[in-house]
């Protein structure tokens, strides 16, 4: 039970090492599609 309490104190950067990279993508993602969807609706409009 020692090495579930330890794991537990550990920080969440320690215990899920993926946390950063994938938040950094999810954002890069939102603000990729934010600015696509912006582009688009400019020439659309028209359309």
């Amino acid at each position: 039970m020692n090495s579930e309490q330890s794991s537990e104190a550990q920080p969440e950067e320690e215990k899920y090492p993926w946390a950063g990279p994938a938040l950094f993508t999810v954002v890069a993602l939102v603000l990729f599609k934010f600015f696509w969807w912006l582009v688009t609706i400019g020439p659309d409009v028209g359309h």
